[in-house]
């Protein structure tokens, strides 16, 4: 239950940069974030084949509200691996109350303000958009390591046949020898074969 409001709320989390410091918007926040989702140290990594470092977001959910957790990077994705991990333990019923009603005052204020409030439909583009963005990243990077593995695997197999020819050719070279020696050999026993009986007779 936890973790699947934690999720949702991720949704409406999609950070407006990878990194940067105080100061960094995040819609669907009722706060700033003081350090952005990807500028925190030691990096998380998730299960991905390629381990990438995981964003850091606070759940302002009705369950998990200012709870701080790291998702999989391709979250929501096909790619998605499912890394989910809790930063913060759990809020007390009397902290999550207080929580939810500080955000409720500042949306509140905001839409007083006149600053607009993004809704859960705006959020979701936005969030679709950046993992979008990230997808083409990691497909060119994935595209780039294929091709330097294709033309590592082509240099493998070059050296490979050219160390066949010269299997074959020292093979070659061996039976002609062999052939060369042996017709020597017959000519030999032979003409002893003859001196021989050539005495005899």
């Amino acid at each position: 239950m936890a973790e699947s409001s934690a999720r949702s709320s991720s949704r409406q989390s999609g950070s407006t940069g990878n990194g940067g410091g105080a100061g960094v918007v995040v819609s669907g926040s009722p706060i700033r974030y003081r350090v952005g989702p990807f500028f925190y140290e030691p990096p998380v990594k998730c299960k991905c084949r390629n381990s990438k470092k995981c964003p850091r977001w606070i759940s302002w959910s009705v369950d998990n509200p200012g709870r701080r957790y790291y998702r999989c990077q391709m979250a929501n994705t096909s790619e998605d691996c499912g890394f989910f991990e809790w930063l913060d333990p759990p809020c007390s019923p009397w902290m999550r109350e207080v929580l939810l009603d500080m955000k409720a005052e500042v949306f509140k204020l905001k839409r007083e303000s006149g600053q607009a409030v993004g809704d859960e439909e705006i959020s979701e583009i936005q969030q679709m958009n950046q993992t979008l963005q990230r997808q083409l990243v990691n497909m060119d990077a994935d595209l780039e390591s294929q091709k330097e593995e294709v033309r590592k695997k082509d240099g493998e197999l070059a050296l490979k046949c050219l160390e066949l020819v010269e299997l074959q050719l020292k093979l070659k070279a061996a039976k002609n020898n062999w052939s060369t020696c042996s017709v020597f050999m017959i000519v030999f026993v032979m003409g002893i074969f003859c001196a021989l009986f050539g005495k005899m007779m």
